[in-house]
Protein backbone atom coordinates (compact mmCIF):
# COMPACT_ATOMS: atom_id res chain seq x y z
CA UNK A 1 0.00 0.00 0.00
CA UNK A 2 1.07 3.56 -0.60
CA UNK A 3 2.05 5.67 2.39
CA UNK A 4 -1.05 7.88 1.94
CA UNK A 5 -3.40 4.87 2.01
CA UNK A 6 -5.97 4.05 4.69
CA UNK A 7 -6.85 0.45 5.48
CA UNK A 8 -10.53 -0.14 6.29
CA UNK A 9 -11.63 -3.45 7.79
CA UNK A 10 -15.30 -3.98 8.56
CA UNK A 11 -15.43 -7.69 7.67
CA UNK A 12 -13.58 -9.96 10.12
CA UNK A 13 -10.71 -9.25 12.47
CA UNK A 14 -8.69 -12.22 11.27
CA UNK A 15 -8.51 -10.75 7.75
CA UNK A 16 -5.81 -8.33 8.94
CA UNK A 17 -2.48 -9.22 10.53
CA UNK A 18 -2.88 -6.83 13.46
CA UNK A 19 0.76 -7.00 14.51
CA UNK A 20 1.86 -6.02 10.99
CA UNK A 21 -0.79 -3.27 10.87
CA UNK A 22 0.40 -1.79 14.17
CA UNK A 23 3.95 -1.72 12.78
CA UNK A 24 2.80 -0.17 9.48
CA UNK A 25 0.83 2.51 11.31
CA UNK A 26 3.53 3.20 13.91
CA UNK A 27 6.22 3.55 11.27
CA UNK A 28 3.90 5.55 8.96
CA UNK A 29 4.09 3.01 6.12
CA UNK A 30 0.39 3.84 5.65
CA UNK A 31 -1.54 6.91 6.79
CA UNK A 32 -4.20 5.28 8.88
CA UNK A 33 -6.77 2.61 9.52
CA UNK A 34 -10.48 2.41 10.27
CA UNK A 35 -11.52 -0.75 12.09
CA UNK A 36 -14.69 -2.09 13.62
CA UNK A 37 -13.58 -5.72 13.96
CA UNK A 38 -10.59 -7.19 15.74
CA UNK A 39 -8.99 -10.62 16.03
CA UNK A 40 -9.76 -10.58 19.75
CA UNK A 41 -12.87 -8.79 20.98
CA UNK A 42 -13.20 -6.77 23.00
CA UNK A 43 -9.81 -5.15 22.63
CA UNK A 44 -7.57 -5.43 25.67
CA UNK A 45 -7.10 -2.08 27.44
CA UNK A 46 -3.40 -2.22 26.57
CA UNK A 47 -3.91 -3.00 22.85
CA UNK A 48 -1.60 -0.85 20.66
CA UNK A 49 -4.54 0.28 18.48
CA UNK A 50 -5.77 2.30 21.45
CA UNK A 51 -2.50 4.26 21.57
CA UNK A 52 -2.22 5.13 17.88
CA UNK A 53 -3.39 8.55 16.66
CA UNK A 54 -3.91 7.36 13.07
CA UNK A 55 -6.55 4.71 13.87
CA UNK A 56 -10.31 5.10 14.08
CA UNK A 57 -12.04 2.36 16.04
CA UNK A 58 -15.76 1.74 16.27
CA UNK A 59 -17.98 -1.09 17.41
CA UNK A 60 -19.02 -3.51 14.68
CA UNK A 61 -22.63 -2.57 15.35
CA UNK A 62 -21.83 0.96 14.14
CA UNK A 63 -23.91 0.47 10.96
CA UNK A 64 -27.13 0.06 12.93
CA UNK A 65 -29.22 3.18 12.56
CA UNK A 66 -32.99 2.86 12.84
CA UNK A 67 -33.39 3.38 9.07
CA UNK A 68 -30.74 0.81 8.16
CA UNK A 69 -32.11 -1.73 10.62
CA UNK A 70 -35.65 -1.31 9.24
CA UNK A 71 -34.35 -1.73 5.67
CA UNK A 72 -32.27 -4.75 6.70
CA UNK A 73 -35.23 -6.33 8.47
CA UNK A 74 -37.75 -5.75 5.67
CA UNK A 75 -35.30 -6.94 2.99
CA UNK A 76 -34.51 -10.06 5.01
CA UNK A 77 -38.19 -10.87 5.51
CA UNK A 78 -38.95 -10.28 1.81
CA UNK A 79 -36.05 -12.54 0.85
CA UNK A 80 -37.15 -15.33 3.20
CA UNK A 81 -40.75 -15.14 1.98
CA UNK A 82 -39.61 -15.19 -1.65
CA UNK A 83 -37.53 -18.28 -0.94
CA UNK A 84 -40.37 -20.05 0.89
CA UNK A 85 -43.05 -19.14 -1.66
CA UNK A 86 -41.24 -19.81 -4.93
CA UNK A 87 -37.76 -21.03 -3.98
CA UNK A 88 -36.18 -17.95 -5.53
CA UNK A 89 -34.76 -15.41 -3.07
CA UNK A 90 -34.38 -11.93 -4.53
CA UNK A 91 -31.00 -11.09 -3.01
CA UNK A 92 -28.38 -13.78 -2.85
CA UNK A 93 -24.63 -13.32 -2.97
CA UNK A 94 -23.71 -16.70 -4.42
CA UNK A 95 -26.66 -17.86 -6.48
CA UNK A 96 -24.64 -20.73 -8.00
CA UNK A 97 -24.67 -22.47 -4.60
CA UNK A 98 -28.45 -22.28 -4.44
CA UNK A 99 -28.73 -23.51 -8.03
CA UNK A 100 -26.52 -26.52 -7.24
CA UNK A 101 -28.87 -27.51 -4.38
CA UNK A 102 -32.08 -27.50 -6.47
CA UNK A 103 -33.35 -30.91 -7.51
CA UNK A 104 -33.45 -31.55 -11.25
CA UNK A 105 -36.80 -30.78 -12.93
Amino acid sequence: MRNDAFLINTSRGEVVDEEALVKALSEKWISGAGLDVFSEEPLRPDHPFLQLQNVILSPHIGWKTDNMFNKFLSTSVDNILSFIIDGNPQLIANKEVLESKKPPV
